[in-house]
């Protein structure tokens, strides 16, 4: 049995970096627990650090410098009941968690009062782990592991960056990516003067069915989904009569929306009832990320992102993009269309 008092000490040493408090999301149960000596909590003003209107979009935990979660799901009690989130567990890992533990190090030192973004990060945040040289791990399990980290400016020497990540992901593949995303827009969204266009993860998925590579695109679908992203989705799907012949082989893309159906009781609970996911898997690589594809997640918000070059895991997240993608929430946009015309 843990007594108050101790339970009081062992949390002491919870560290939470977190977004700036806002009216909308105003962090109070992260407050409670600094106001009671649970937690020590910093705020990471995201648009003065930045110039523009991004958030800490990252979702990851580490424990004890052995254990480590990335995942989509916010620290929110609706990740865990009223959203549909994905994410993967290390365990005993220190190596992942010693890297992790630089990007939240980051977090940490930009979430005092008046921090800036130094031009240069010290060296002992700097990573050895990225695409070129992935983490091999020594375990029953043949794989190798790297963290990525947006936006550029909070990554130290040797950082992946996420979306350049993302991109090395799609380029490295011959067979297939399957690709799971609440929002999708190859523009930036939240900027206070002009938005503009990105095409940074648009091209690379035309790139990959050019070169003959079979692209399915999962795509959550809810009543806070972006204006004008259907008609994204859709100029993907436009270029699959162009694609060349490859020994007798055409790349495609292939899109679906996926709808949770609304529950009545449950209706009246703001941004819930989503598929909340953003993954990637390829027959050589599985990435979970945090962020959503839409520019400003990887050009002025902070998120993080993890790769695996492991069989196992590969098959294990592929089974799983399989099973949504054929399940009966999952629409063509021809098919959703003719329910809920755009």
């Amino acid at each position: 049995m843990i007594h108050s008092k101790d339970l009081s000490e062992l949390l002491s040493v919870i560290r939470i970096a977190q977004s700036q408090p806002t009216a909308t999301f105003p962090q109070l149960d992260s407050n409670y627990l600094s106001e009671h000596g649970y937690a020590t909590v910093r705020n990471l003003d995201m648009p003065k650090l930045i110039d523009d209107s991004g958030v800490l979009h990252a979702k990851f935990w580490i424990v004890d410098s052995q254990h480590v979660y990335i995942g989509s799901a916010n620290m929110d009690w609706k990740s865990l009941t009223e959203v549909k989130e994905l994410g993967v567990v290390i365990w005993n890992c220190t190596c992942i968690a010693n890297d992790l533990y630089k990007i939240f190090n980051v977090y940490w030192r930009l979430g005092v009062r008046g921090a800036k973004i130094p031009y240069k990060w010290p060296l002992n945040l700097r990573t050895y782990f990225n695409f070129s040289h992935p983490l091999k791990l020594l375990n029953a399990n043949d794989a190798s592991i790297f963290i990525s980290s947006s936006p550029r400016r909070f990554s130290a020497k040797g950082r992946e960056d996420d979306g350049d990540a993302i991109v090395a992901v799609m380029d490295n593949a011959h067979e297939f990516v399957h690709i799971s995303v609440m929002d999708y827009m190859p523009a930036t969204l939240y900027k206070t003067n002009n938005n503009t266009y990105w095409p940074k993860l648009d091209n690379a998925i035309r790139a990959a069915a050019y070169r003959g590579v079979n692209v399915r695109l999962l795509v959550s679908h809810w009543k806070y989904s972006l204006l004008g992203m259907v008609h994204f989705l859709k100029s993907l799907l436009e270029i699959n009569d162009g694609m060349p012949k490859i020994a007798n082989h055409s790349g495609k893309i292939e899109v679906k929306l996926f709808t949770i159906p609304v529950d009545p009781s449950r209706e009246e609970i703001p941004h819930t009832l989503v598929n909340h996911n953003k993954y990637m898997v390829t027959e050589k690589i599985a990435y979970f990320g945090t962020s959503n594809w839409a520019g400003d997640y990887f050009i002025s918000s902070a998120g993080v992102g993890i790769s695996f070059i492991s069989p196992t895991l590969v098959k294990s997240l592929n089974a799983i993009f399989m099973r949504d993608w054929t399940s009966k929430y999952a629409k063509t946009i021809r098919e959703f269309l003719l329910d809920v015309p755009v």
